[in-house]
């Protein structure tokens, strides 16, 4: 999540759509996964009764296993 403290601070967004896909491989991972395909994300603009908006990336995606015969 990014707070709306900064809301020109664009640079900063890249970092959570990159954080979103490191917990995709890990969970990924946790699943004996051998990677995840067709990761799409969704964002959303979040506003709390007492609390700055914040922005809410949502990621997703198919986890793959690679067959071994």
């Amino acid at each position: 999540m990014l707070t709306s403290e900064k809301p020109d601070d664009f640079d900063r967004f890249d970092d959570l759509f990159e954080e979103t896909k490191q917990k995709l491989f890990q969970k990924a991972a946790a699943m004996d996964g051998d990677g995840v395909i067709d990761v799409s994300f969704n964002t959303e603009v979040v506003r709390m009764n007492v609390a700055p908006k914040f922005l809410v990336v949502h990621g997703f995606g198919t986890v793959i296993t690679m067959i071994n015969e």
